[in-house]
């Protein structure tokens, strides 16, 4: 029973060590926030990302030049939260390339959060913040009607755990939308 009890034991401490997590200042440990598992014409960047003028640690660079569509260009990146988080805040805007503007659609288990956001390439970034309690796949798309490379995009990502209390998800944005 106590070999039992301790090999039990080990491949927990094994599969704990495993699991993605960081310690906060005061020794509380939460999950990191997810990278994303599918990508359409973008690519995770963990430098040197500039968006609406400003530079970001890291976040995501969607890339809408011509990709053989009649109307431009589309970019889509996907993450699975597995319904492990409340809310997802960012900054999201242009980083660079053809100067046109871009819409941006955020979907969460199907159901479309924010429909066609235009964002402006003479803007500075926006700061958004989505609920996403209970979502297990939520997914970024650009769209832009440039026939050349147009980039935007998201940076200072950070997702807020589900066990996080008196959170509560309300999507906001500097262009004025809130659900």
């Amino acid at each position: 029973m106590k070999k039992r009890l301790l090999s039990l034991a080990l491949v927990t401490a094994v599969m704990m060590a495993m699991m993605p997590v960081s310690i906060l200042a005061d020794g509380v440990s939460v999950m990191e926030d997810p990278k994303p598992y599918a990508y359409s014409n973008a690519k995770y960047v963990e430098d040197d990302l500039i968006i609406g003028g400003t530079e970001y640690d890291e976040g995501l660079l969607f890339d809408m030049g011509y990709t053989g569509l009649s109307n431009g260009g589309t970019s889509v990146v996907s993450y699975n939260l597995d319904g492990n988080f409340t809310s997802m805040s960012f900054y999201a805007g242009y980083s660079k390339g053809d100067e046109r503007n871009a819409e941006l659609t955020i979907i969460a288990d199907g159901v479309v959060l924010v429909d066609e956001d235009t964002y402006d390439c003479t803007s500075i970034a926006r700061q958004v913040t989505i609920p996403v309690t209970g979502v297990r796949q939520l997914t970024f798309q650009w769209v832009s009607d440039s026939y050349d490379s147009v980039w935007y995009g998201i940076g200072d990502i950070e997702f807020i755990p589900a066990d996080t209390a008196g959170q509560t998800g309300v999507l906001t944005s500097d262009s004025g939308f809130q659900g």
